[in-house]
């Protein structure tokens, strides 16, 4: 199975290059032209990953990122962008980028990026339990709840806690 990118990009003419080209490499492709578009399809399909560019009518990528943020801390995000101010770069960064390239930028590097936050996410993803709201990431003993923060966990309460999620249900 391929993994699921959605591309969200307003212009049309770079938005079918980028897809094309993905898509040739294995990837299954979804576009939008702007962010709320983005933001429906993300909700309605699921993705491995997003790419999507910070100027856009309508809704804007950095908008965008922070509603996708508060729906899932998981799926990388990756901004596309003619913006290389600093503040831009690191407001992207800050609101849960997990990778920015500037735009004019060559298609192989983008895929190299993406290829590369995809093998990380499932890394992370193999350590990373869910249980209602809160989730637990072995790898940094840290358990996260969207509104109460992150507790930091000594390694034997997280491998306890690990143990209760993965066997809900049965006596441990």
């Amino acid at each position: 199975m391929s993994n699921r990118i959605l591309l969200v990009e307003d212009d049309t003419t770079l938005s079918m290059i980028i897809s094309e080209t993905l898509q040739r490499d294995g990837f299954d492709v979804l576009t939008a032209g702007d962010g709320e578009e983005g933001l429906r399809k993300f909700t309605r399909y699921g993705v491995d990953l997003i790419i999507a560019d910070v100027m856009m009518p309508r809704m804007d990528g950095f908008e965008m990122g922070r509603k996708i943020r508060q729906i899932s801390q998981n799926v990388p995000l990756l901004f596309l962008t003619a913006k290389s101010e600093i503040d831009d770069i690191v407001e992207g960064f800050e609101l849960g980028a997990n990778d920015y390239l500037k735009k004019p930028f060559k298609m192989l590097e983008l895929i190299v990026r993406i290829k590369a936050l995809l093998r990380r996410n499932i890394r992370d993803e193999d350590n990373r339990f869910e249980i209602g709201n809160y989730t637990l990431n072995l790898s940094t003993q840290m358990l996260s709840h969207p509104d109460k923060g992150n507790i930091e966990l000594s390694l034997i309460e997280a491998k306890l806690l690990k143990e209760l999620i993965v066997n809900v249900g049965h006596t441990v």
